[in-house]
């Protein structure tokens, strides 16, 4: 709080009360601009706090990205064994467990991040003391972090149903047919959130490049079985020249309108960079 105190003695000229108020008003300047200066200094620690408990928090994240990452093509071979287990068993019905082409491995497996730091940031408001663009592209990562783990969790749940009659008989090969084709389903099931999982990892790195190597565009295309192997590639040759040819004029129409919207969002970035 500001005190101000009048004079001890009455002003006895125009030249005094000027002086008087003129003493007052700068003063008060002062007084406005160390209580200014002091709430400056505050914020800036607080944003300096701030940014070094969140480039922690993002050190660790990194770490269990890179786990994830491991885990997520563990769970997806797990899944695909499983699947095949399960399908050899409904074409043929009734086999022995020893005669199956592998056994049930029932798990899933994913670290949880860390997300302390920025949730405090948020409770606290303290995150509106970043730059707008910063405190964005900071939500779309996090953001990015919990659609990458929900996932994770919802393929591991659907392993857990998949799974719920081991329970009372582990032996696949007791299975009805109409139970099979549950397993099955919960298992197709936990794959696709399995490769929903790995978009989000991948989405991340985009975010994030200091981010460790993770998924590759590539893997997540084979993974859904949109790129086929060598061996497909060369023995699909003539049919592959075929959709080719009826593809190509769309995908170049394409491919021009994606390349006018770059070259219109470049200009229209370019116009509003301040002149040097």
């Amino acid at each position: 709080m500001l005190d101000v105190h009048p004079p001890h003695a009455a002003t006895h000229s125009w030249k005094d009360f000027f002086i008087h108020v003129g003493t007052i008003c700068v003063g008060l300047l002062i007084a406005v601009g160390i209580e200014q200066s002091v709430e400056w200094m505050h914020r800036r620690h607080e944003r300096q706090e701030l940014r070094e408990a969140l480039q922690k928090e993002h050190e660790e994240n990194a770490r269990i990205y890179l786990t994830n990452v491991a885990w997520y093509r563990y769970d997806r071979e797990l899944i695909l064994n499983d699947l095949r287990v399960i399908e050899y068993l409904e074409q043929h019905p009734g086999t022995p467990e020893e005669k199956l082409p592998g056994v049930l491995r029932w798990r899933a497996t994913y670290k949880l991040v860390v997300t302390t730091a920025y949730v405090n940031a948020q409770q606290t408001q303290t995150i509106g003391l970043l730059p707008q663009k910063e405190a964005e592209s900071l939500t779309a990562f996090y953001d990015s972090l919990k659609l990458a783990q929900d996932y994770a969790s919802a393929s591991a749940l659907k392993i857990q149903n998949a799974a719920d009659f081991a329970a009372i008989d582990p032996n696949p090969s007791h299975l009805s047919a109409a139970k099979l084709q549950r397993q099955e389903e919960f298992l197709l099931n936990s794959f696709t959130e399995n490769y929903e999982w790995a978009i989000w990892l991948f989405v991340l790195q985009k975010q994030s490049p200091d981010l460790p190597a993770g998924i590759t565009g590539e893997e997540m295309f084979q993974s859904a079985g949109w790129v086929r192997s060598a061996e497909d590639e060369a023995r699909l040759a003539g049919a592959i020249a075929i959709t080719q040819k009826e593809l190509t004029p769309f995908g170049s129409a394409a491919l021009a309108a994606q390349q006018r919207k770059d070259a219109e969002d470049a200009a229209e970035a370019s116009a509003h960079q301040p002149n040097h």
